[in-house]
């Protein structure tokens, strides 16, 4: 189902980068108590979670966008939210996404669903009477859409949001590359470079740190290092198999996604059509938002609206849910 949301925008932020950018410079930097904790993997590799929140509510997972981390104005403000309704959230940094580089030389990418599993098998492991869901930005919301597909007969989560999520790698890759897209591309490629240099600065590294200096677009990125380090032959087969769209049909779980048509990163071209979801997926388009902003209100007094929506959907799924204890995972 594809409805209109009613999101409205701040009068003076209808434009898709002021929408983009100005959450970054607007949150209020609360500080937020935060519990690290660190899951070892079976591969002899690690992944890094911040808890917060109350000890009792339901668990909120947090998946956050491309170079993103726990200081993310969206994840700020969501954790602060779940906080005011005295549930739990967990964000899962992606591996190497910490202040640690992660062991193995394989990196985080669009598809990686494999550890979301190894999350939730241990988030169930050590909380199995607590309600699970599910919230990814932008990359995580590709991560989360895949997955959901992919284990269609799960029973762990009982509700997802996705939000700017990417449909069509391919396509989004090519977007970034024309245009006020570059910008974009530049900023994130810069945030990526700092991390590639920190994981692979070593001799026997598997990619040439050096060469990185050359590469200029998600596109060759992906061809380069992406793909090759992870098992794919080409960017192309990477774009294929990781993009969440042909999932979409899949999912058994009901799915909330929240999508700007002005977002500056997606074309408006690759959105999902009705007959590409799920009846458990619930769309909501805005004309504004840019991508992961959606911010109303007044330039003085902004809202931003994305944290309330999320979490009034959880919520109501909640409500409409109540049914005791998570049941064991059918994936």
């Amino acid at each position: 189902m594809i409805v209109a949301s009613n999101f409205k925008p701040a009068l003076g932020l209808k434009n898709a980068d002021l929408q983009t950018v100005f959450p970054t410079f607007a949150r209020l930097r609360t500080h937020i108590d935060m519990q690290r904790e660190r899951l070892e993997l079976d591969d002899g590799d690690f992944l890094d979670l911040e808890w917060v929140g109350s000890s009792n509510g339901p668990i909120v997972i947090m998946l956050h966008g491309m170079a993103g981390s726990a200081d993310s104005p969206y994840i700020k403000g969501l954790m602060q939210e779940i906080i005011a309704r005295n549930w739990r959230g967990v964000m899962m940094y992606y591996r190497g996404c910490s202040a640690e580089a992660n062991r193995l030389p394989v990196t985080y990418h669009f598809g990686r669903t494999d550890d979301f599993s190894t999350l939730l098998a241990h988030i169930h492991q050590t909380h199995s009477d607590t309600p699970l869901y599910a919230v990814g930005f932008s990359m995580g919301g590709n991560i989360l859409l895949k997955w959901l597909g992919e284990n269609h007969q799960q029973t762990l989560i009982q509700a997802a949001v996705a939000v700017s999520a990417p449909y069509d790698l391919r396509s989004a890759s090519a977007n970034v590359r024309l245009g006020k897209g570059r910008l974009y591309q530049w900023l994130l490629m810069r945030d990526l470079r700092r991390y590639l240099n920190k994981k692979y600065n070593y001799p026997s590294a598997p990619i040439d740190i050096q060469q990185m200096k050359k590469v200029k677009s998600f596109w060759d990125l992906d061809e380069k290092v992406t793909a090759p380090l992870n098992g794919f032959k080409s960017a192309a087969e990477y774009y294929a198999r990781t993009s969440c769209k042909p999932w979409l049909k899949k999912i058994n779980t009901p799915t909330l996604i929240l999508h700007a048509l002005d977002d500056p990163m997606i074309p408006e071209k690759t959105l999902p059509t009705t007959e590409d979801l799920s009846e458990k997926i619930s769309m909501e388009i805005s004309p504004h938002g840019g991508h992961v902003g959606f911010v109303s209100g007044t330039l003085a007094q902004p809202v931003f609206w994305l944290d309330s929506r999320i979490m009034d959907y959880l919520t109501q799924q909640q409500t409409n849910n109540q049914r005791g204890p998570c049941q064991e995972s059918a994936y």
